[in-house]
């Protein structure tokens, strides 16, 4: 199974994955049982069909969209049992998270369901606002007293004798 652009495999390979996947399900159909890594694998190569059967907006937006869908479905082809497809609310796949180009992990898809994000941010609602901690009780800080210029004087003359050098330090 060759490489394609973008680091998926190339439509042979594609091909062949798409034939292990109906492979899969006639033998899952006839009673056998499927491991988790085959669970995961037609996860993905679902996922990757589903993505890949889309069709784009025109012009220079829709253009975009397929580079976009075009990534994310070789990322669940070349990582077919590593990677997790993020879905929306309906169900429709609108992200992928694998392996990261220098390692960990990364996501790949619409901003607004990336899962890392949400995560090391504390937004679970996905609306990119962190949610709110409780507020906790705090101490106020202890208050200075400020002395009026009088009672500066009337301190300076009881320990200084009145003398203009210590007064001068003192303002």
């Amino acid at each position: 199974m060759g490489s394609g652009a973008g680091g998926g495999p190339d439509k042979q390979g594609r091909k062949a994955q798409d034939f292990r996947l109906e492979e899969q399900r006639r033998a899952q159909a006839a009673g056998a049982t499927v491991s988790r890594e085959q669970q995961r694998f037609r996860r993905n190569i679902e996922a990757a069909q589903e993505i890949e059967a889309r069709k784009g907006a025109p012009g220079i937006l829709g253009a975009i969209g397929g580079v976009s869908r075009s990534m994310q479905s070789n990322i669940l082809r070349s990582q077919s049992v590593t990677a997790d497809p993020v879905r929306n609310e309906q169900g429709r796949t609108v992200g992928v998270v694998g392996r990261g180009l220098f390692g960990g992990r990364a996501y790949t898809g619409q901003s607004a369901y990336d899962p890392i994000s949400r995560a090391a941010t504390g937004d679970d609602r996905g609306d990119g606002i962190p949610e709110p901690k409780p507020v906790t009780q705090t101490q106020p800080a202890p208050t200075q007293t400020s002395t009026s210029p009088a009672a500066r004087r009337r301190i300076i003359r009881a320990t200084a004798g009145g003398g203009g050098a210590t007064r001068r330090t003192f303002y």
